[in-house]
């Protein structure tokens, strides 16, 4: 151990560029400015690390989670970590402001203090410190980004299928409904009037069920998104879509077979109440020939059977040639009587 008594003797030991003025160096210090900017820095370095405790709970409690079941769970959920997300971003750019500033405080204190940087480079370790804890901030705001990221796009995942099972359970629930209507939709009128009336109830209905059938095409091609993009599993979504389609073919197959069924039902009946008229026609033909008198006048004989023969001609405008399955009972009936009117010769 070396006793030195006068600081003469300090400088033939340590170079009096490395003391402070108190021991007759030339090394600029202020013991008060080391305390404030070591009490800044601690100040800096708790709320960061106070701000990574808060990280740490966060991701702790996403982990420990789990994924809600039904649409507005999953968007509260999302809403709420949003914001927990947004409040945190919030604070650690703040902090990592507070530490810039700070930084900066500290080198314009050493630049005023000691002029030439490269002669006294840090000789508190303060500037070392604050920016240590800096680059720590850095990284923990990046692995939380990469968090959020990750975990934002799984929520928004699950939202969507979510609202895709809610929008398939719904469409069963409708098109159950139109289907149960339209296999009970079986009156087909008994006159062109009536059938008139069931086609634009029919055609107000079709509008009704077209609505819900775009809607199930866009639920089949949100629910082919998921199953392409790998975000859900396959076999939750991919049944789902099955099922859509087929009760949306069979729903438009059963309308389109109700709308022609009415239509040809009504061709129908329009013909054979010409047919009625024709007939009617032909008796009021024969009703106003005076036959007594046919014997004392060949011409107006053979004019009267001239008559017959161009009204008989006319009857081949009214064959009645449609499946009977699309006619009803009465029209049915009406289709036998007209096959049963006589023929002239």
């Amino acid at each position: 151990m070396i006793v030195l008594s006068t600081t003469e003797e300090l400088h033939k030991y340590i170079s009096a560029q490395q003391l402070t003025p108190d021991l007759g160096g030339t090394l600029p210090y202020n013991h008060e400015d080391w305390i404030q900017q070591r009490i800044e820095l601690e100040t800096f370095s708790a709320i960061a690390q106070q701000i990574s405790n808060s990280l740490d709970d966060f991701t702790k409690t996403i982990e420990e989670g789990e994924l809600p079941n039904d649409v507005d769970s999953t968007q509260q959920l999302l809403d709420k970590h949003t914001l927990i997300y947004s409040d945190l971003k919030k604070e650690i750019l703040s902090v990592a402001k507070h530490g810039e500033d700070l930084l900066s405080s500290i080198k314009e204190k050493k630049l005023a203090m000691y002029g030439d940087e490269s002669q006294f480079p840090d000789p508190s370790g303060n500037i070392f410190a604050v920016e240590r804890l800096l680059v720590q901030l850095e990284g923990t705001e990046k692995a939380f980004d990469d968090f959020w990221q990750f975990h934002s796009s799984k929520l928004r995942h699950c939202l969507d299928l979510r609202r895709f099972e809610q929008d398939f359970r719904e469409l069963q629930v409708k098109f159950e409904s139109h289907l149960k209507t339209i296999s009970e939709a079986v009156e087909s009128g008994e006159t062109v009037e009536s059938i008139d009336q069931l086609i634009r109830q029919t055609r107000v209905f079709e509008k009704l069920c077209i609505g819900d059938i775009d809607r199930a095409d866009e639920v089949i091609s949100s629910g082919q998104h998921l199953v392409n993009i790998n975000s859900c599993p396959r076999e939750c979504v991919e049944p789902k879509c099955t099922e859509l389609i087929r009760v949306r073919n069979l729903l438009l197959d059963r309308l389109t077979k109700r709308i022609e069924a009415l239509t040809a039902t009504r061709t129908l009946l329009e013909r054979i109440d010409n047919a009625n008229h024709w007939c009617a026609t032909g008796v009021e033909i024969l009703a106003s020939q005076k036959i007594e008198q046919c014997s004392n006048s060949p011409e107006l004989a053979e004019r009267y059977v001239l008559e017959i023969k161009e009204f008989i001609s006319s009857s081949k405008d009214f064959t009645c040639n449609f499946p009977k399955e699309t006619a009803s009972p009465e029209a049915k009936a009406l289709v036998t009587q007209a096959s049963l009117t006589p023929t002239y010769s």
